[in-house]
């Protein structure tokens, strides 16, 4: 799940498809993905906001972006 969501996030910040929100959009459709499929992420406010500087900034790549995803993962109950 961490790989796919990294895609969302990765892709969606690089490739800049809209003029103003990219990494904030970039961020939501990630978490909205993982939300429909039972996960959410453990990060503070900061942390999400340091790793999505990360992609942008070209300091992590995608591949890499999963590891820190996978390790916030929190599975949501469904009760």
């Amino acid at each position: 799940m961490a790989e796919r969501a990294s895609a969302y996030l990765y892709h969606l910040a690089m490739n800049h498809p809209f003029i103003d929100g990219n990494k904030r959009t970039a961020f939501a459709v990630m978490d909205t993905f993982l939300r429909l499929n039972g996960d959410s992420l453990n990060l503070t406010n900061e942390q999400a906001y340091d790793l999505v500087l990360q992609v942008v900034q070209g300091t992590i790549s995608k591949s890499e972006l999963a590891n820190p995803l996978a390790e916030a993962l929190n599975v949501l109950s469904n009760g």
